[in-house]
């Protein structure tokens, strides 16, 4: 009986056994019981952990685990391994993982066949999508065997040890490391990188925007004991505590409360754990690894991909522990990617090549000239020679261009320097078109190839003509400023040459060793130029030759201009038509028989079309996924529906409904929260609580120059009178036909942000309220900063408040009207009036019959 507890707590936690040797244990001995459970993988949980959820899982169906089908090795015969599934034994073949290194690549007699160590060349194949692909957990659930490619759970991680091994025994990395970090960031610091720099996602599963992974390595950490009841009736024994043992590589993935609900899905089976940022008693990141690692270890991270600032505190923290942070040596390479591109199905891609086009100048508002008139300025006061850009909306907002390498972005990957007298930019040159060329060529810009080496080249020069260059230490990479140093402090290296037609012609290659070479695809001249020393501490600097200041472009930006405002009013027109006439459609075909019951995927796909359709050839995409999630989705703060899994709208269905649009003219942001059925008294509460918040912020007045932190409380204190919360901002800057996230801006509870709010700015206004497992509601308006009618101006300062921007009905039958003060009432009448006023023009029949019915008086 305890054997099949034991498969059953397997089961239940999706481990993964596959043995042909099973040694059954004496029936009421305990320690060999205990043995056997830590021998087959499941050596970090306690096994009264294991035997309660067994026991909660008998009550449920227990999903079936996936059965392996690793590479083949020419040295071992394929045996059958016996797998639980549902209370059955299923027959299903396996073999075992040969590799290349004998200490290794080779599995004992016929015993793991999957899990024990893997050869770094063995992992060809193996290395799959983040943990099990949802069509391989499929083909496991059935029996099936799983794709090439497919990776059991934990492959990853070990794959993960096995290259950075190898990495410790050529020398690199400072020697072996016993944690390394992977982030979410790429070199541009983007919310959501470009595929070829989405590592962490690829590693852990989690494809959520924010987060990070932390991979250590086996006997890293100090041993932990976690208190464990014993579940195994003996009335002779007390309750044991189960050392957490450290005898293989462990993964853990920090994400905020945005994403809990998400990332407990998609890290199922792939052996990292969930750590919740933000709750009590859960560290970040480096304060966790400054508190478990055994004092002398060594923390390695990717230089490209951690700011300058981040690196720092990341370097003082582990310092104060007896720890150390360690770059990877330059030319070496990310390690995930050298598992990356091992994977066969679905290999790294390499950089995008999307299209440039020019921002019309009707909506930018300013020339390329004014703007680096602008930048000048601020350089000048600041006594700088040289800016460097690396934030891909600041590249595409200083030039008036837009690219289209990341999905729902309008941006290219680029880099930009600019001097007193000079302009470049760093992008691949197949990108720009005619159109572009001549717009950058007319703007005396300069267009270079895609390389930090090029980069370098031209900050160098400015230095040591005796210009200092601007760097901002919260967006330049720790990787970067290292090279730069280094190039400053070499007194005797020539000057570097002025950027000439030949230099776009050198590209960066590296070898699979990590060698780096220039090569000039013009003449075919390859030089060597081998592998770069490993970085200094991230606490040097060169005051000489280095200001270290915020960008002067990201509140340049932050601040729109009329040209940029009307832009972005004039697309949410287009929205909110497009709102109209979806969520009409929606209602209209939603009979109480339920006869039409569409999936939140197929809906999402539906409003992406009414977007289209309003934008009249001004719609290039969505602003970001559409979030459409019903009932208990809803209660998942960035839900995406997938085709496959995602539920369907019925009569009495609540749905959250998050989206926006990318138009030539602007950028769009709205959440509306509906019910097509009756709702109960409680959803009715909670929504009116929400609507409450969004007014007391909507209405608010404000001295100019007021931090969002300041304000936040608005929002909630309607929720917190009730006991209720929610884990996200409530605001967000966003661009002007750019990122619909944008700096330096925001409305939180985190106090750090200090940017004080400005006349033309944009920031949303979203708070909400989710209920784990039942339903979600958030009302999102995006508002214009505008200045306030008041009648003082005390202290000489201008006052402000928000003017909406989002032109979008709210559901009135979720109103508790009685719960609204008078005060609040009119605000609502007068936004729907405003609804009507401006949108009713741009729709006729059925449509403007139901929005008139939405936008009447309460």
């Amino acid at each position: 009986s305890k054997w099949a507890l034991l498969f059953d707590a397997l089961e239940a936690d999706r481990w993964m056994l596959a043995s042909s040797k099973w040694a059954l244990p004496r029936e009421g001995t305990r320690e060999r019981f205990r043995s056997l459970f830590r021998m087959h993988g499941a050596s970090r949980r306690g096994l009264g952990t294991a035997i309660r959820g067994a026991k909660a899982a008998r009550t449920t169906q227990a999903r079936p685990i996936p059965v392996p089908v690793p590479v083949p090795s020419p040295h071992r015969r394929p045996f059958p391994v016996p797998v639980p599934r549902g209370g059955r034994w299923l027959r299903s073949k396996a073999v075992c993982l040969g590799g290349h290194r004998p200490d290794l690549g080779r599995t004992r007699g016929t015993g793991s066949a999957g899990v024990q160590g893997v050869g770094l060349q063995g992992m060809t194949k193996r290395a799959g999508d983040a943990g099990l692909t949802a069509k391989a957990a499929k083909r496991g659930a059935q029996g099936q065997p799983m794709g090439r490619g497919e990776t059991p759970p934990g492959g990853k991680l070990m794959g993960m040890a096995e290259v950075l091994s190898v990495r410790a025994d050529r020398g690199q990395d400072h020697g072996a490391v016993q944690a390394y970090i992977v982030p979410s960031d790429d070199p541009h610091l983007c919310e959501t990188p470009p595929a070829c720099f989405r590592r962490r996602a690829w590693l852990s599963g989690f494809t959520g925007s924010a987060g990070t992974a932390v991979v250590t390595m086996p006997g890293a950490l100090k041993q932990e004991q976690v208190p464990v009841e014993d579940p195994v009736e003996d009335p002779v024994e007390e309750p044991v505590e189960e050392p957490v043992d450290d005898d293989q590589p462990r993964g853990f993935l920090w994400t905020d409360g945005r994403y809990f609900l998400q990332a407990e899905s998609e890290l199922e089976g792939t052996g990292f754990e969930l750590m919740r940022s933000g709750m009590p008693d859960v560290l970040e990141p480096i304060d966790w690894l400054a508190k478990r690692l055994q004092p002398g270890s060594k923390v390695g991270i990717d230089p490209m991909v951690f700011t300058v600032e981040t690196a720092r505190k990341y370097h003082e923290v582990l310092g104060a522990a007896g720890c150390s942070l360690v770059a990877d040596p330059r030319g070496s390479g990310n390690p995930v990617d050298a598992l990356w591109a091992q994977d066969g199905d679905r290999p790294r891609p390499g950089l995008p090549l999307g299209p440039l086009r020019v921002h019309p100048a009707e909506w930018a508002g300013e020339t390329v000239e004014d703007k680096l008139t602008a930048v000048r300025e601020e350089m000048e006061a600041e006594g700088a020679g040289t800016l460097l850009v690396s934030l891909l909306d600041e590249v595409a907002w200083l030039f008036n261009i837009r690219g289209a390498d990341i999905e729902n972005y309008t941006v290219a990957v680029a880099y930009a320097v600019v001097t007193r007298d000079r302009a470049v930019l760093f992008v691949s040159g197949e990108k720009a078109t005619g159109a572009v060329e001549a717009h950058l060529a007319g703007a005396g810009v300069e267009v270079r190839g895609y390389d930090e080496g090029l980069v370098l080249e031209a900050l160098a020069g400015d230095c040591k003509r005796g210009q200092k260059v601007w760097v901002d230490p919260a967006q330049c990479t720790f990787g970067l400023f290292d090279a730069l140093l280094d190039i400053l402090e070499d007194a005797d290296a020539a000057p570097a040459p002025e950027l000439g037609s030949s230099e776009s012609e050198w590209r960066v290659l590296r070898d699979n060793d990590g060698a780096e070479f220039r090569y000039n695809g013009s003449t075919g001249e390859v030089v060597p130029v081998g592998k770069g020393p490993s970085p200094r501490p991230p606490t040097q600097t060169s005051k000489e030759h280095v200001l270290e200041a915020k960008s002067p472009i990201a509140l340049l930006k932050a601040v729109k201009n009329s040209k940029e405002v009307e832009g972005m009013v004039e697309a949410h027109l287009m929205d909110g038509e497009a709102l109209a006439r979806f969520l009409h459609s929606l209602e209209e075909r939603m009979d109480p028989k339920g006869s039409w019951s569409p999936t939140e995927y197929h809906i999402a796909e539906e409003l992406e079309e009414e977007r289209r359709r309003a934008g009249r050839g001004q719609f290039i995409e969505p602003s970001f996924p559409t979030i459409a999630g019903e009932g208990s989705n809803g209660a998942i703060i960035h839900y995406c529906p997938e085709e496959e899994t995602s539920n369907r709208l019925g009569p009495n269905s609540m749905l959250l409904l998050d989206s926006g649009g990318q138009y030539t003219c602007g950028t769009t942001d709205v959440t509306r929260t509906v019910h097509f059925g009756e709702p109960t008294e409680h959803q009715r509460e909670c929504f009116t609580r929400v609507l409450k918040g969004h007014i007391a912020l909507a209405t608010a007045v404000f001295p100019e120059g007021t931090p969002g932190f300041m304000l936040d409380s608005f929002a909630r204190g309607s929720l917190w009178k009730d006991g209720l919360d929610y884990r996200h901002g409530t605001g967000h800057g966003v661009g002007a036909a750019l990122n619909v996230h944008e700096g330096p801006q925001g409305i939180s509870s985190r106090y750090s942000n200090t940017t004080g709010l400005k006349e033309g700015m944009i920031v949303s206004n979203e708070p909400g309220y989710y209920e784990d497992g039942e339903f979600g509601i958030r009302i999102e308006n995006l508002v214009h900063v505008c200045k306030a009618d008041t009648k003082n101006s005390f202290g000489g300062k201008d006052y402000l408040c928000f003017k909406d921007l989002t032109m979008a009905p709210i559901q009135k039958k979720l109103i508790v009207p009685e719960m609204l003060t008078g005060e609040e009432t009119r605000w609502l009448n007068a936004y729907h009036q405003a609804v009507y006023d401006q949108v009713s023009p741009r729709v006729d029949g059925k449509v403007k019959a139901w929005l008139k019915a939405q936008c009447l008086a309460i």
